[in-house]
């Protein structure tokens, strides 16, 4: 019903500005260098230059998943708009793939707090620290969240038992996902 789904569509962008919110929460403690939280100080130091301890943000497993989650999420403001009649069970498909990478970082955050402050992190690795890794992963994390929208598409088709038509409204999203990807 009508009011169901403006209440879902209102829902979701509060999810949505939630997970930006973390995201800009972890930005802000690795520009002050803030190395009470344990991720900041694995990945940042106070000799990193400002680009590397930006790409500190994606050099762990954790903060990996918070950018793959962010681009997920933002990716998921003009599917809404773009879905059709297929919202709901295109936007309940993506929305699982949303919430799986959510549960990991539930379980393993990126913002466990140390007992004690260390006056200095551990740095970036030192593989990392090249300007490719700067925009790289960035772009990559893009195509992994856009390649979540065909799939979305698929098997909201196969649940409604409708495949007329999810290849067309799929193919959009399946070409920017191979453009970012060959890209990154």
């Amino acid at each position: 019903d009508e009011s169901a789904r403006a209440f879902a569509r209102r829902a979701y962008v509060f999810y949505a500005c939630t997970v930006v919110a973390a995201a800009g929460v972890m930005l802000i403690s690795l520009a002050r260098r803030d190395f009470r939280i344990d991720y900041v100080f694995q990945y940042s130091g106070l000799d990193l230059p400002w680009n590397y301890q930006l790409a500190a943000f994606w050099a762990g497993q954790k903060g990996s998943f918070l950018i793959w989650l962010v681009w997920g999420t933002l990716l998921g403001l003009p599917l809404l708009k773009s879905c059709g009649k297929q919202e709901a069970p295109v936007m309940g498909i993506y929305l699982l793939t949303q919430m799986g990478l959510l549960f990991i970082l539930v379980r393993e955050s990126p913002f466990k707090m140390l007992t004690r402050t260390p006056l200095d992190g551990q740095g970036l690795n030192p593989l990392l620290q090249d300007n490719w890794m700067v925009i790289h992963p960035p772009i990559m994390f893009v195509g992994y969240a856009l390649s979540a929208v065909p799939f979305a598409f698929a098997m909201a088709a196969l649940f409604k038992r409708d495949t007329s038509e999810w290849a067309a409204r799929a193919f959009p999203w399946a070409l920017a996902g191979f453009l970012v990807l060959g890209t990154a």
